[in-house]
């Protein structure tokens, strides 16, 4: 309330009253300011919003907290089921459940993998895109699109519009 605001923090300094002993000990913006979500939390706050059983969420926590710094599960799901004492299909199961979270491609074991994810999030996983991501990223990474284009029996022109479509992709 403005009217509230200006009558009990007026900046007004011809009326030289005293200071207002709580003033001190009220935060600055600065001071209430939150620290930002980090993708680990993200993911984990979907995780248990998610309809998954504790088993499958305990599974999940693990899988999360196993991410690298950029979102990637580099540890093998067959050490994770181990640590877990569960089965690696489990372990498995429960991955492409937590890779449906937001965001799209996080929690992909490869770059490979990432860009399929968002693909699919996209509903493309069946277009040329995915085709060439899937079968020649190699070569798209070294711009063959010729090369690409022989491999998949389509034209140039088809390979560069894949291309477009995979650099708009968050690796």
């Amino acid at each position: 309330d403005w009217r509230e605001y200006m009558e009990n923090y007026s900046n007004n300094w011809q009326e030289a009253e005293p200071a207002d002993p709580d003033d001190e000990r009220r935060q600055t913006v600065e001071n209430t300011l939150t620290r930002k979500t980090s993708l680990e939390d993200h993911l984990m706050w979907q995780l248990r919003l998610s309809s998954l059983s504790d088993g499958d969420q305990r599974i999940g926590a693990t899988i999360i907290y196993n991410l690298n710094d950029d979102g990637y599960l580099e540890t093998p799901l067959a050490e994770l089921a181990a640590q877990l004492e569960v089965p690696e299909a489990e372990v498995e199961r429960v991955l492409k459940r937590v890779q449906q979270l937001d965001p799209p491609g996080a929690v992909a074991r490869d770059l490979r993998e990432c860009l399929l994810l968002q693909l699919k999030n996209f509903g493309m996983e069946e277009s040329l895109a995915a085709r060439v991501v899937n079968k020649h990223l190699d070569l798209l990474e070294k711009h063959r699109y010729n090369e690409i284009a022989k491999l998949l029996g389509v034209s140039v022109e088809a390979i560069n519009q894949a291309q477009k479509i995979v650099s708009l992709l968050e690796p």
